[in-house]
């Protein structure tokens, strides 16, 4: 899990002033292949269903730090947040989170995808505080996921659930088994599945070939073409979109995209472009609206999502990138 940073109420004010003159004066359309993009008109444009969040990474048993992440979020638009820690720590910490999240007019999407949650794994070294609260022993899968999705189930932040994470194909029945018992426990909410697509992808949602079309309410595929392999370009996030709505619309599911707000070069080496680091910058406010626009244009998503909170916080200019985030997804 990668560090967190918290950023002080002077880096705020930085950002909102930043985004409110980002929203003012948007620039020409830049790209990795300036002629690749097609930008449609923002007026052609349907926004998703549930609006847009963000991936994030903040242990839940350090609350308050979380908490002033989710007002900077808010404070430029997101309305949803998918928290990969989100169950480290205690049953007490779900519920003010969840409880903040609403306040700033947020839901969360909570994070039961890791593999430890359902494969028979122990889970303890993991989550120790939801493993004490909850009575349950190591091992079973089963009373974690129904304790803490009873715990949350109520909670008007509560949006649903994240059930799984580019999951081998191989995993396809065991993971039903849990995404079901899900369903089973909480009706009311959906699940959302994701795998990843790329040039080089031969399976995936984005491209008809995934089984996992029963394990949930929602399809997302995720798609981060700046600095990743060659072949791969922004003008491709159009033919995935296409590609999600088509899945979706064939199993009666609904969609979702993830798109990119992280810099590879965060992530690699070894190199996937080359020349290394330089082909692999992080996005530029143009370049996330691009990504923003053609998905929205040939899909009609209940939400967007974007990778990372995290990984802004972490890269090489936060405000500058947090900023040209703001911008591009809801300026």
């Amino acid at each position: 899990m990668k560090q967190q940073y918290l950023l002080s109420p002077l880096l705020l004010l930085l950002f909102l002033a930043g985004t409110a003159f980002s929203t003012a004066t948007p620039k020409s359309i830049e790209s990795t292949s300036a002629a690749s993009v097609v930008a449609p008109t923002t007026a052609s444009i349907a926004f998703p269903i549930d609006g847009q969040g963000l991936y994030e990474s903040c242990p839940l048993r350090s609350v308050a730090s979380c908490l002033s992440h989710l007002d900077q979020m808010a404070a430029v638009g997101f309305k949803l947040v998918m928290n990969y820690a989100g169950l480290r720590g205690h049953a007490s910490d779900l519920l003010t989170y969840a409880n903040h999240t609403r306040s700033v007019g947020m839901r969360v999407i909570w994070s039961l995808q890791d593999l430890r949650i359902w494969n028979g794994s122990d889970f303890s070294a993991v989550y120790p505080e939801l493993t004490a609260d909850s009575g349950c022993a190591h091992t079973d899968d089963v009373c974690l996921t129904t304790y803490v999705v009873n715990l949350v189930k109520g909670l008007p932040g509560t949006w649903g659930y994240y059930v799984g994470d580019e999951v081998n194909p191989s995993l396809h029945n065991l993971l039903k088994v849990h995404t079901d018992l899900i369903h089973q426990l909480d009706p009311n909410h959906p699940r959302l599945f994701v795998d990843g697509v790329s040039h080089w992808t031969p399976v995936s949602i984005a491209k008809g070939t995934s089984v996992f079309h029963d394990v949930s309410d929602i399809v997302e595929s995720n798609y981060y073409p700046i600095g990743y392999y060659s072949g791969n370009s922004i003008s491709d996030v159009a033919t995935y979109a296409k590609g999600i709505q088509a899945y979706a619309n064939h199993y009666s599911l609904q969609s979702a995209m993830g798109l990119q707000a992280v810099s590879w070069a965060e992530y690699y080496p070894p190199a996937r472009c080359s020349p290394f680091p330089s082909c692999a910058p992080f996005p530029t406010a143009q370049q996330m609206r691009s990504m923003r626009d053609l998905a929205l244009s040939n899909m009609h998503p209940r939400l967007l999502l974007w990778y990372s909170y995290f990984d802004v916080l972490r890269s090489d200019n936060p405000i500058k990138n947090w900023v040209d985030l703001a911008y591009a997804a809801n300026g």
